[in-house]
């Protein structure tokens, strides 16, 4: 077999092993959520469908959302729930070690359950994202991906590390064709 064909059967082979622990579910299982931890992960066109999708679900639903500086009064005024914004106070993605007052207030309040958005189906290149809600503490959590698909995640050390692992493939593949194009020439 080839180097992209044996690449190609890998990524098939990762990319079932994280659907695993996605499982599908129907909004209507949110049904009963109170308060969600919700963070805001993706664009803010998804996030906007998102916020459309759980007011219909849930329209008493409070949402305690983690955004970055500069982004509460976008969301709030999109937002038609009880919302809070929790302004994450660092620039770029989100790591777990700047997320120890977050994580407080997640627990003083009490907050059961969270969400993630996703720009793709399964979730690659969120997996830091994954890593703090597990830090957290959470064993399952949801997400909301760009299909418009609620997703239930189970905790999986192995899942965060199957996406990790399917990222550094696709980099290094795009490298690679990159290399072959190259020397055609």
């Amino acid at each position: 077999m080839d180097v992209k064909g044996s690449l190609f059967t890998l990524t098939n082979i990762l990319e079932e092993e994280i659907k695993k622990n996605r499982k599908k579910i129907s909004k209507n299982d949110l049904k009963n959520i109170n308060d969600l931890l919700v963070i805001r992960s993706a664009n803010m066109n998804l996030f906007f469908k998102f916020l459309n999708e759980v007011n219909n679900i849930n329209p008493n639903m409070k949402l305690h959302i983690v955004a970055h500086k500069g982004e509460s009064s976008t969301i709030l005024d999109n937002c038609k729930q009880n919302c809070n914004v929790l302004e994450y106070k660092y620039k770029g993605n989100y790591i777990k070690e700047n997320f120890s007052e977050i994580s407080n207030y997640a627990k003083e309040q009490q907050i059961g359950n969270a969400l993630i958005l996703f720009n793709d189906e399964i979730g690659l290149g969120y997996e830091n994202v994954e890593e703090i809600l597990q830090e957290m503490g959470f064993e399952n959590y949801f997400a909301f991906n760009c299909y418009g698909n609620w997703l239930c995640i189970k905790r999986s050390e192995l899942a965060i590390k199957s996406v990790k692992l399917q990222n550094i493939l696709h980099e290094w593949f795009w490298e690679y064709l990159l290399i072959l194009e190259e020397k055609e020439k």
